[in-house]
């Protein structure tokens, strides 16, 4: 497809795109995003300072990465076609607008949750979009960065290294959804990177470690606490801040414990199940300061601990103001903490005892969670589009849980889903398939254990 259009005999502008491409976006969302961007846009030099603030930018990021997400499929592919044309249109007029278009593509490819349904469809858009930035994008971007004439980080180097970084993860998760887009699929040759780039001194150092580990298979390096590695990609445009590297953890060989880098959540860290204990009966009146970090880097017990905490001071009707954010905000990471427990326990050839009945307690305590805000209607006028978040509950690992975690997890399963349907009845018919998947898994659950435990009698009987 080619992505220049002409207009009147003349190719579009990178104005143009932009504001074709605002228009593109849910009108809620609209005049958040455009304004967001400006002031991103007018924070960026072609030459990326050494020492910027980066935690405002992050914030701006995160803000975007939040309306990114919801985008769905036949929307996403729309807007792709836009910035695929803003980036041919930019690349030979302003690297400000470059990194614009390549900040917003980057972005909604990494933060999507992608339709697992429908992995044909998602390989195949990502399949197409690296053929056409193999074609004539990354060729370009590449000649001219060599025709730099600076020593220094830049928005140019920083928007080719991103595509690529990007569209390499994109490679991996069709590689590990097992739905190849076509017989010459490979993840190694997918991407058309010039390896010599990597060592162009014009790269932000900290970009330049991240895509080496990439494509040369090592673990990423673990950043600070208040950081992901996401932030320190996209904060890289902003500030090379290579010092940051001092503060990031570094591992000699990868551990299946990892969590690999995924785009519908992110970088974490390894888990330590023994990090800390666990006390219900001595606990504090209020979250503490690091309760996001928590959910999103720290060990499960750790995890456990805080929505144990949540949970408890939602009870107390004066803090249920207060605790609104951290409570969307954890059931926004319900996926993503589901997905991290589910790794673990797959990753061995024997589940770990501890781990099985931290699964267990944070699925079933996540549950609780979504009913209470089923229940006091958070849901409905606090967080729309609830029901994306909701995936991560389906296909759980009931086979692992111990009897009373399996009797508690299907309960509350079938409290939350009676709750959901009364108040959002015509999503539900919209959407059916995590709350039919839900339902089936619970359903065939309960008839295997039922079945399993009338073997086990029928054998003592006859023994008997």
């Amino acid at each position: 497809m080619n992505h220049s259009i002409m207009v009147n005999g003349e190719r579009r502008t990178p104005s143009v795109i932009l504001m074709d491409f605002f228009n593109m976006i849910p009108f809620t969302d609209r005049t958040s995003v455009s304004s967001t961007l400006t002031e991103i846009r007018n924070s960026l030099d072609d030459v990326i300072p050494n020492t910027n603030p980066i935690a405002p930018f992050i914030s701006k990021i995160r803000q975007l990465q939040l309306v990114f997400m919801r985008i769905p499929m036949v929307l996403r592919k729309q807007i792709k076609s836009l910035l695929l044309e803003g980036l041919e249109a930019s690349s030979e007029i302003s690297n400000l607008l470059l990194c614009i278009f390549t900040l917003c593509l980057c972005l909604l490819e990494l933060s999507v949750l992608r339709n697992c349904d429908r992995s044909d469809l998602e390989s195949e858009d990502i399949w197409t979009t690296i053929k056409e930035l193999n074609q004539s994008i990354f060729p370009r971007l590449c000649e001219k960065i060599k025709q730099q004439k600076t020593n220094l980080p830049s928005l140019l180097s920083w928007s080719y290294c991103m595509l690529a970084f990007t569209f390499y993860a994109c490679a991996e998760w069709v590689h590990n959804q097992g739905c190849k887009p076509s017989p010459s699929f490979c993840v190694k040759n997918s991407v058309d990177l010039d390896e010599t780039i990597l060592d162009h001194p014009t790269v932000p150092e900290i970009l330049r470690h991240i895509l080496y580990n990439q494509v040369k298979n090592r673990p990423y390096f673990t950043p600070p606490t208040s950081r992901t590695l996401i932030d320190l990609l996209f904060s890289s445009a902003i500030s090379s801040n290579a010092g940051i590297l001092m503060s990031c953890k570094y591992k000699k060989t990868y551990d299946l414990s990892d969590c690999c880098i995924e785009f519908d959540e992110p970088p974490v860290q390894p888990v330590k199940v023994d990090e800390i204990k666990v006390n219900i009966k001595d606990k504090p009146r209020q979250l503490p300061s690091c309760f996001q970090d928590n959910l999103q880097t720290g060990s499960f017990k750790k995890i456990f601990y805080n929505l144990s905490l949540l949970k408890q001071l939602l009870g107390n009707p004066d803090c249920q103001n207060s605790l609104l954010e951290p409570l969307i905000f954890s059931l926004r990471q319900s996926p993503f903490i589901l997905k991290r427990l589910r790794s673990c326990l797959a990753s061995g050839l024997k589940p770990n005892d501890t781990n099985v009945c931290l699964y267990e307690k944070i699925y079933t305590l996540l549950l609780q969670l979504w009913f209470q805000a089923a229940m006091d209607r958070t849901l409905l006028k606090n967080f729309p589009q609830s029901y994306i978040w909701l995936c991560g509950f389906t296909c759980p690992m009931y086979e692992v849980m111990s009897m009373t975690g399996f009797y508690n997890a299907v309960i509350w399963t079938g409290r939350f889903l009676t709750a959901y349907e009364n108040m959002f009845r015509s999503s539900i018919f919209n959407s059916p398939h995590w709350y039919l998947q839900m339902i089936t898994d619970a359903v065939i659950a309960i008839i295997d254990r039922s079945g399993k435990a009338f073997s086990k009698k029928y054998e003592k009987m006859n023994r008997n």
